[in-house]
């Protein structure tokens, strides 16, 4: 929810001002670069009033990112402190911010009797067609010679 309330301030910041001529690259960098020029009181580009409205967008978009990195650094303490969070985080594409959601949600592991009922909790089971795709349509020809 932060992450995109702060998608909103970059993105209402950068529309504000390209308004007015003023553009910067896509992305975080571009922001911060907004932010510099939204900051410099000798910038003559836009009108004093505006400044100050635009300050206020800029203060939000800093605390937002400030919780952010907090929450982050958070994050970071409770998977280095979890061995079953750094474990999962050693799977490619896994990370420390997944892992210890995947943690923190599942709770006692014992709970699932293999490693696929837990994938298929989480919802990480292919279809049959993928895997495959001949015996996904023999098992459909049954389903329907079985129903008629």
């Amino acid at each position: 929810m932060l992450v995109r309330r702060r998608t909103m301030l970059s993105n209402a910041l950068r529309g504000h001002l390209a308004e007015l001529g003023i553009v910067s690259a896509k992305g975080r960098n571009g922001t911060v670069e907004l932010l510099r020029i939204i900051a410099d009181g000798a910038d003559s580009r836009f009108p004093a009033a505006m400044r100050g409205i635009l300050d206020v967008l800029a203060r939000q978009y800093s605390a937002i990112g400030s919780e952010i990195a907090s929450i982050d650094k958070s994050i970071m303490a409770l998977h280095r402190g979890c061995e079953a969070s750094r474990r999962l985080a050693e799977i490619p594409g896994v990370g420390p911010i997944g892992a210890t959601a995947l943690v923190a949600e599942i709770g006692d592991w014992k709970t699932f009797s293999s490693g696929r009922s837990l994938a298929s909790w989480i919802g990480l089971v292919p279809s049959l067609k993928g895997i495959f795709p001949f015996a996904a349509r023999e098992l459909q020809d049954r389903q329907h010679a079985g129903a008629a």
